[in-house]
């Protein structure tokens, strides 16, 4: 989301915040204790999504853009041809910028965040067959 800025742990952090803090707390009370089934689910789905973006839209209208700008001016002036196999990041601190070079070939954490992902997907239609079976099987 927050690619074009180097904001990725903010978005990052309020996605989690957002889904794991709220929406699922929510969708679990309303689908089991409530008992609105499968509609609970999409009402928590639809709060996490709604307290999401209205912290992303905060975060966004606080940016300070000429800061932003000018590091997409370094990232413009990037040079690949010049690297190897490292890609180019920009970090920028008050009015200072600086260019850090990250290794792209760690394969294990990229694996490891890929089981996390699909571990991640795999309770959520969990929690979804559950939903749906106890809609199903006990009586509204």
């Amino acid at each position: 989301m927050f690619d074009f800025s180097g904001k990725q742990k903010r978005g990052a952090i309020i996605a989690f915040c957002g889904f794991y803090l709220f929406g699922i707390p929510i969708a679990a009370f309303l689908m089991f204790f409530v008992r609105i089934d499968i509609y609970g689910f999409w009402i928590g789905i639809i709060a996490a999504e709604t307290i999401t973006n209205t912290l992303l839209f905060i975060l966004v209208q606080r940016f300070n853009w000429e800061r932003h700008a000018k590091a997409a001016l370094i990232r413009i002036n990037f040079n690949p041809k010049n690297a190897t196999n490292n890609i180019a990041t920009v970090s920028i601190t008050n009015e200072n910028s600086q260019i850090d070079s990250i290794n792209d070939t760690d394969q294990n954490s990229w694996m490891k965040l890929i089981r996390i992902k699909i571990f991640v997907l795999l309770l959520f239609i969990c929690f979804l067959i559950i939903g749906i079976v106890t809609s199903t099987v006990i009586p509204f």
